[in-house]
């Protein structure tokens, strides 16, 4: 597999065949004839990997910078915050796509715990959390050496049982009085959105901006 970089310069454009800076870095390219745009294009050829380093140079550019909410104000707050900044960013003809990585509406699934009836039954409320970290998200339980490896053991329960909210009510809490207590009798769930990711920055929330100069534009 090999990478190609292509350069090309108009018919009106007088080039010097000696001395061709380019060629005398990257090498005798492929030189073809664009008749129909009237262009002289030369294309090189590199292995898989990229073109040759360039010190002080890479292929990636652009620019980040943080947004802080320093006023401990609410998710929304913040989210109009980045929009104004965006908006102010796309005015200026000095940059280019302005964007962020910030979603503040991502569909997500609420769980409260009903306290008083967890106590009224029994039942230990870090009985309850353990249990929904346990078999919904993953509990790490200890770690051993094989075939020259630490491996890592984690519980969590199979994807299947736990599609949908409906499923708690496949799981339980052992009571005090050793019964099995489901969870979807202590558990309330409800469909709500929030940030899938909140961010900080030297203690502030804050959410990311990434960017590039324009055409015609540099940071140097």
């Amino acid at each position: 597999m090999q990478r190609a970089s292509v350069l090309s310069h108009p018919y009106a454009v007088k080039r010097s065949n000696d001395g061709d800076e380019l060629d005398d870095l990257l090498g005798n390219p492929c030189a073809f004839d664009d008749t129909d745009h009237g262009h002289v294009v030369k294309l090189w050829l590199f292995p898989q990997g990229g073109v040759p380093p360039i010190q002080g140079l890479g292929v990636a550019g652009g620019f980040q910078f943080e947004v802080q909410d320093r006023t401990g104000s609410n998710i929304s707050f913040l989210e109009n915050s980045i929009n104004k900044a965006i908006g102010a960013a796309s005015q200026r003809k000095e940059l280019g796509r302005v964007a962020t990585f910030f979603r503040p509406n991502v569909p997500q699934v609420r769980l409260d715990a009903d306290r008083d009836k967890v106590k009224s039954l029994g039942l230990s409320l870090g009985d309850v959390f353990q249990t929904l970290q346990t078999y919904l998200g993953s509990y790490f339980v200890n770690q051993f050496n094989l075939y020259g490896r630490t491996w890592r053991v984690f519980v969590q329960a199979e994807s299947q049982y736990r599609d949908s909210p409906d499923d708690l009510g496949r799981l339980y809490v052992r009571s005090s009085q050793n019964k099995m207590v489901p969870l979807n009798t202590l558990v309330n769930a409800a469909t709500t959105t929030a940030p899938d990711t909140i961010s900080r920055y030297n203690m502030y929330r804050s959410a990311e901006l990434q960017g590039q100069a324009a055409p015609g534009y540099g940071s140097g």
